[in-house]
């Protein structure tokens, strides 16, 4: 994935995030709530685009290190990542509000956990080379953006589509550790 394709699929998400915390301001009949509405099915719409001309794009070479993108995937899945590091690095408070919201006991010192949907074996996927992986996490994303249902209020936005998160109460049965 090129850097500007990053930076769209962001802006995007962006333009999705900052609808739904608008909109809501807005009486249901006013013209302005319907043009927010209207920009976050554009923004859907352009996210898929992109997830989609992505997806089919994958080759064997990339502008990027596919392995170390792999070992990030696969790491975000088993040991999880810091959702405060994360929010303060995106300039957010997506992370944390999900975890809040979800009701995740100290959600400032909770860890945010990748979810592939339908469950990947994720031992099993340290042995699927790197472009397959990146082609498989792609394809989740695709499936999570395309679902109408994500995109009832910015709570499961935030956790279905841009952040993909673990459902709630679904707990960890074993770590991985890294040698």
């Amino acid at each position: 994935m090129q850097k500007s394709v990053i930076e769209s699929i962001l802006t995007n998400v962006s333009v999705i995030r900052a609808s739904f915390q608008t909109r809501d301001i807005f009486p249901q009949e006013d013209p302005i709530r319907q043009d927010l509405q209207a920009m976050e099915v554009a923004g859907r719409e352009n996210l898929i685009e992109l997830l989609r001309k992505e997806r089919d794009s994958v080759q064997e070479e990339f502008a990027f290190d596919v392995r170390a993108f792999k070992t990030i995937a696969v790491d975000l899945t088993l040991l999880g990542y810091p959702r405060r590091t994360l929010d303060q690095r995106l300039k957010l408070d997506a992370f944390h509000s999900v975890a809040n919201a979800e009701g995740i006991e100290q959600p400032e010192d909770a860890l945010y956990f990748y979810e592939f949907y339908p469950p990947l074996d994720l031992l099993s996927a340290r042995l699927i080379p790197a472009s397959l992986m990146y082609k498989m996490f792609l394809i989740d994303v695709l499936h999570a953006a395309e679902n109408g249902d994500n995109y009832a209020d910015i709570r499961l936005f935030d956790r279905n589509v841009f952040q993909k998160n673990r459902s709630p109460g679904v707990r960890r049965v074993f770590r991985w550790n890294r040698v």
